[in-house]
């Protein structure tokens, strides 16, 4: 099958550097190969320096069928494999349109991140609603003095 795909002349990149660059979560598969997962596939390493796209799913889906055959007649990548509602496309991954394509068609999620103004906020709050809070340490012979002079400690109760 012909292929629109440029070469590159970068280095070739693993699973581990694609999903680094794109902020991705890098799982293992039963074997214990890297691999990035999606809504509707898959992506690890295919072999030669390329990465494997792979579309999959428990059972068939008419969305998954159209993101195949739009990826097959866009020439993005090189088929490899292709039955019913699952597929394997071979891609550059130093490639950006194609590393975008395959993004947004197994719809892979970037890790979350959040800002360090949101970050300051969330440890001042969970400093305020701790529940062992931190008490002020008092001299060693200021408990006499408070029980001398009749106040209440934590636990009475008056009449």
């Amino acid at each position: 099958m012909e292929t629109n795909q440029r070469p590159t002349t970068a280095r070739a990149m693993g699973t581990r550097a694609f999903a680094a660059k794109y902020r991705l979560n890098v799982q293992q598969d039963a074997c214990g190969n890297p691999i990035i997962s999606g809504k509707h596939g898959d992506i690890g390493e295919y072999g030669d320096g390329r990465l494997c796209a792979c579309f999959w799913g428990g059972n068939p889906s008419k969305t998954r069928s159209r993101r195949i055959a739009a990826t097959a007649n866009a020439h993005i990548g090189q088929l490899i494999q292709r039955g019913g509602d699952e597929a394997q496309f071979a891609f550059d991954a130093a490639d950006p349109i194609a590393a975008r394509w395959f993004l947004r068609t197994l719809q892979l999620r970037a890790k979350r991140s959040i800002g360090q103004a949101h970050k300051d906020r969330l440890h001042r709050l969970s400093e305020a609603y701790s529940p062992i809070r931190r008490r002020a340490q008092s001299a060693p012979g200021a408990t006499a003095g408070i029980r001398a002079s009749g106040a209440v400690q934590a636990g009475q109760t008056t009449r």
